[in-house]
């Protein structure tokens, strides 16, 4: 059962990182994909400290999932079942086409919190890829 769930966060990990416009393989590299999480949600990679202070790095887990599904385009609630359930939904967070091809300047008004309503409208009019 634990090999089925450590697959299935290599593949939604995988895939969240090749929307938010990096390699996928970098998801798999200990502490260096967390980094690159740190470096799309906050904009500064030495976020990651965050981690190593005691009793915040419980609350900084939370914050960085909710954050990690608003880029996406997804509600806070994702980013809680991203935080208590991570095999399940970052599959599901990973596979689903809200977000797929929205350009960069406005994945970056999403990690600076300005802009969500832009990238909500974006969302809605985006025509499907055949």
């Amino acid at each position: 059962m634990s090999v089925l769930g450590s697959l299935a966060m290599v593949v939604g990990y995988w895939m969240i990182f090749t929307k938010l416009g990096r390699m996928g393989w970098e998801s798999i590299i200990p502490f260096y994909g967390t980094y690159v999480i740190c470096e799309e949600i906050y904009g500064n990679g030495l976020a990651i400290f965050g981690y190593l202070i005691p009793f915040y790095n419980i609350y900084f887990y939370f914050k960085t999932n909710n954050r990690l599904a608003e880029a996406l385009g997804q509600s806070k609630a994702m980013g809680w079942g991203l935080s208590l359930l991570p095999p399940v939904f970052a599959l599901i967070l990973g596979f689903s086409d809200q977000i797929n091809n929205l350009e960069k300047d406005i994945k970056t008004e999403v990690k600076t919190g300005h802009g969500r309503d832009r990238v909500r409208e974006a969302i809605r009019t985006e025509k499907p890829q055949k």
